[in-house]
């Protein structure tokens, strides 16, 4: 496999590159995990894309076992979306900073699966990284109106 080297063979360098998870239950509900430093906010599983990672989709895989605990031999790729272009993160999460000088957004590459397991058998608690304190199978919609807003333009391309 050849090797991958974000952000440059990705994205614009000034974004970081994320593999963003939608997983489907095959039953028109995504899974969405509670935030364990914001209390209430929910989002998919996602992260960024390493220079461990072979490929988007390693990164995905990895990302999605690292915040949920889920292991490959539970899910079954679907599909793989690259967005196009970048999006700004607020000024807000970088206060400090100027615009020349550091990452101004993220770019995603979303990746589907379908979950195969027991879904009882999920437990966001055994998860490496304690980033979510709950999950939840909800209607795309449901997450629309859920998530942080600046999220939004991300997860509306999916």
């Amino acid at each position: 496999m050849p090797n991958f080297a974000p952000p440059t063979d990705l994205f614009d360098k000034r974004f970081r590159p994320v593999a963003g998870i939608v997983l489907t239950d095959g039953e028109g509900r995504i899974l969405v995990c509670e935030r364990s430093d914001v209390a209430g906010q929910f989002q998919l599983p996602q992260g960024g894309i390493d220079a461990v990672d072979s490929s988007p989709l390693a990164a995905a895989y990895r990302e999605l076992f690292e915040e949920t605990a889920i292991p490959t031999s539970q899910i079954d790729l679907i599909a793989q979306y690259k967005q196009e272009d970048g999006k700004d993160f607020p000024h807000y999460m970088w206060p400090n900073k100027k615009k020349s000088d550091a990452l101004i957004g993220a770019a995603m590459h979303f990746v589907l699966f379908k979950f195969v397991g027991d879904k009882k058998s999920i437990d966001v608690s055994k998860a490496e990284w304690k980033e979510f304190v709950s999950h939840q199978w909800v209607k795309p919609e449901w997450l629309m109106q859920h998530v942080v807003e600046f999220r939004r333009p991300a997860y509306a391309l999916m």
